[in-house]
Parts: C-alpha cells; structure tokens; sequence
C-alpha cells in the first residue's frame, strides 16, 4: 500500500565538474520526506485481517542507485527510528530497495500513521522523483540559475534567478498507474535516465502508445524531472 500524503523538501547543491573543453553537472541532495499511511481497506482486497501477519510488516524505499547515498537513510515511523538497509529478499518491486523490517504492527489500526523519512544523496545531470502517495506536495530548492523543469509533472510555482530556483508541485493520484493498495509483488517504475524535455516526451509518448509496452510501471515521463543545465557563455555560443 502507498502513502495517503507525502511532503518533500528537497535542498540541491549542484556544481559544475570540468574536464578538457566538456563540462558536466553533479549534485548533492538532502531529502527530507513527511507523511502518512491510512487504515488498509482490506474488505476491497477480500482479506481476512485474521490471516495478515501484521508483525512482519516492512516499509520499502526504492533508490535508483544506492551507491550516490552518502550517509545511511533514517525512519521515524509510529514514533519509532528504524535505519534502512539494503534487501534483496523482494524481487521486482524497486531495482534497488532499502527496507525497514519488521516494524512490528500489532494490527492494522497501527498502519494510520505517520512517517519522517531524511536522507542525502549525490547524483548528475538530475534529480528525478516519482510521486507514488494519493497527494504529493514537492518542494525543490537549489543554488543553480539554469534548471529545467521536465517529466510528467510542471510545476505549480516556480522562481528562478542568478542565485537559484525554488520550484513547487502539489500531485494528486489521478495520473499515477498504481492503486492505493494491491495484492503481490508489482514492478514500481522502469528508469531509463532520459534527459526529459516537451520534445521528448512528445517522442517518448509516441514511443510508449503501442498495447504492448502500456502497463502499470511507471516510466520516466511519470516522473518529476529538475534538469541542471550547464551554464552557457558567450564565448561558448560562438
């Protein structure tokens, strides 16, 4: 099941990397992540509460590449602190997932409740966030003049300037290709690392209009794209 509410606040610090006459675009983000879960609706998914192992529960966390998080993600759950670790026990749901198990719920009443998610990690070129809760609010913020602002979603205000940008979006579920909740394992997103731009996504959706490649995983152009643009002077442009 996935989040009811999710409140992002994402703080970036990119800078510019040099080799030759190339330049490239690194980052380091801190994340920070508030939410909450809701009381599964188990009489939707025909499910005897009775046989629902409640005390094994485990909350998930997928990262495209574990090896850019600098320091190990922590948990607040319920009012409990969990440290996530790497798990490879669940095939298919994240290419890389991070788990908190067991969280040790007693009974379902115990899901309704909220979580405090904080990490830092090191990326380039991007940062990419897929927004899985019933309503996503994301705020990024960033010393960086030069962003674009791709992916699935717009966002709803956005200020750029010689010092930075901040930009934020408010998500609602509506276009997400997940239920609220399901039973067994299901493929979250496929990440191709696509350099996201309205011309892409026109051609990416071309792309993906055919029936054999339309599932409910989730694909770059579901999610929220901040591009890092490497600055352009003029000696550049001639």
């Amino acid at each position: 099941m996935l989040p009811e509410k999710s409140d992002i606040k994402v703080s970036v610090t990119p800078e510019t990397l040099n080799r030759g006459i190339y330049q490239s675009v690194v980052y380091t983000a801190k994340v920070s992540i508030k939410g909450n879960f809701n009381k599964p609706d188990l009489s939707a998914l025909r499910i005897d509460g009775n046989t629902v192992d409640w005390k094994n529960a485990r909350i998930i966390f997928g990262v495209e590449d574990i090896k850019g998080l600098s320091l190990s993600p922590s948990l607040y759950f319920a009012g409990n602190h969990y440290t996530l670790k790497k798990d490879n026990s669940i095939q298919g749901v994240f290419p890389n997932m991070l788990e908190a198990a067991p969280i040790g719920l007693g009974e379902d009443d115990k899901v309704a409740s909220t979580f405090e998610l904080n990490y830092e990690i090191k990326g380039s070129k991007s940062f990419n966030f897929l927004p899985l809760a019933d309503q996503t609010k994301l705020m990024v913020e960033g010393s960086w003049s030069n962003p674009s602002f791709n992916g699935g979603f717009l966002p709803d205000d956005r200020k750029v300037g010689q010092e930075g940008f901040q930009a934020v979006w408010n998500i609602a579920s509506f276009g997400r290709k997940l239920p609220q909740q399901w039973i067994g394992l299901q493929r979250i997103y496929n990440f191709a690392d696509i350099p996201l731009s309205r011309e892409d996504m026109i051609m990416t959706s071309e792309e993906l209009s055919n029936p054999a490649s339309q599932s409910s995983v989730a694909t770059d152009t579901d999610m929220v794209q901040v591009n890092f643009l490497p600055e352009v002077n003029n000696y550049q442009k001639t």
